[in-house]
């Protein structure tokens, strides 16, 4: 027994060590970033790095140039990917490519696209690979494509590959994680092609394949469904024309899976609640504000409920601001891990007006009719339930309003005043039972 915990540690430790040591490879000293919404050419010996959520055009990679994609990076692009270098992307990152994309076209020594745990590339068009080989002044070169653990390569588009000399898709993860390349469209070899000589590379076909050998990979196709296919992942669409499915498989293998972030109007109070579906290695939460949405201050820190180790349930958290700036106040929360690394949520919105201190809502808990006072004339009054339903809505003409609550069913609701100047003021209230 004691040999099996001490062999099972072992295996934590190197997996956590190796996890480490994705995650905290950012971009290398001298590396160039990119213009955001530009097209791109890295010519050989230029090494560009993306270190931040950007867009992009047209991408070419000479050979001997490489593209890296630093952890957790979503870079969305329109246009045409010609790879005859290098194509990297560290853990968790993403490429969501409106376009197609072409390696060793031009027949380099080497290329390669390497995609780390849990990081995708999803593509709307085609997708080919050339044998670089057949160029006699090189006719070892090949063109790879390296998946770590979880990792995926999703083509919507045809999928070709001419070279029937080695395997296409080479597998670098350990042997108790799985990755998936996704083929939506038709898939096609030269006959004694093979896709991958892993069986941990999971191939499933949603289209039909012709030439093309799955090799030793987990196989499913052609025309791929999940009622026909033990090995589907539960993130995969079962439409064909649904592409940017590999972004689901990131969402539910990152740190965290944050299932909800809410901030509401509570009074004079900035009310923040969240919930988290999995937490792994995660320290805590820094919550930012901001009152345009670009400079960000910190307000405080939320530590995990657990920290190291995997935590699968649901956990929830809750934060006031008691001193909101007059105005619109943007939140967001740094969700940050224990080796460092760190993510933001999406941005949440909550407006007071200037005079805050003029606007009041009472009784709160109420039971039958609830009050709100010093309302600017023609603003408008809504309450919604929380399923999102509106209960009631006037329309002011003075500066204290009522409403009768006494049907309504016990539980919170959310009372908006907007004024005709678009501010808009959130108060939570909690209906009790009428006596």
């Amino acid at each position: 027994m004691k040999s099996y915990y001490l062999k099972y540690s072992i295996i934590l430790m190197l997996f956590l060590i190796t996890s480490s040591i994705y995650l905290n490879a950012q971009c290398p000293e001298g590396a160039i970033t990119p213009t955001p919404g530009a097209a791109l050419t890295i010519k050989s010996g230029e090494v560009y790095c993306i270190s931040s959520d950007i867009s992009l055009l047209s991408v070419s990679i000479e050979e001997g140039g490489e593209l890296i994609l630093a952890p957790k990076v979503t870079v969305e692009a329109n246009g045409i990917f010609t790879i005859d270098g290098y194509l990297t992307l560290y853990d968790y990152a993403g490429l969501k490519l409106t376009g197609a994309m072409n390696q060793g076209s031009r027949y380099p020594a080497d290329t390669k696209i390497s995609i780390g745990n849990s990081a995708f590339i999803s593509m709307t068009g085609s997708f080919t690979q050339f044998d670089p080989g057949a160029n006699p002044a090189h006719p070892n070169a090949q063109a790879k494509i390296r998946l770590s653990n979880n990792a995926v390569m999703e083509i919507c588009g045809t999928y070709s590959q001419f070279s029937g000399n080695y395997p296409a898709v080479d597998y670098a993860g350990d042997m108790d994680h799985v990755a998936y390349f996704i083929t939506k469209a038709p898939a096609s070899g030269v006959g004694s092609s093979i896709l991958s000589g892993d069986e941990e590379t999971t191939w499933i076909a949603i289209g039909q394949v012709a030439n093309l050998n799955p090799g030793d990979a987990s196989y499913c196709g052609p025309n791929a469904s999940p009622d026909k296919c033990d090995i589907w992942p539960s993130w995969l669409s079962a439409e064909y024309y649904n592409c940017f499915d590999a972004e689901n498989n990131r969402d539910i293998s990152l740190p965290i899976v944050l299932v909800s972030f809410d901030v509401v109007k509570n009074g004079l109070i900035a009310s923040l609640t969240w919930a988290t579906a999995v937490e792994y290695n995660h320290s805590g939460f820094e919550i930012q504000r901001s009152s345009d949405g670009i400079n960000w201050s910190n307000l405080g820190f939320i530590a995990a409920s657990q920290g190291f180790g995997v935590n699968t349930v649901t956990t929830r958290y809750a934060f006031d601001d008691l001193n909101p700036l007059p105005g619109n106040n943007f939140y967001r929360l740094k969700q940050v891990d224990t080796d460092g690394s760190f993510s933001f949520s999406p941005v949440r919105t909550v407006g007071f007006m200037g005079k805050i201190d003029d606007l009041q809502v009472y009784p709160n808990p109420v039971n039958n009719v609830v009050n709100i006072a010093g309302v600017a004339p023609n603003s408008v009054i809504k309450i919604f339930d929380m399923a999102g339903n509106q209960v009631n809505r006037k329309f002011t003409l003075s500066a204290m309003n009522s409403f009768d609550l006494s049907t309504c069913k016990e539980g919170i609701y959310l009372i908006v005043v907007s004024d005709g100047s678009g501010n808009t003021e959130t108060f939570k209230i909690l209906k009790d039972k009428v006596p």
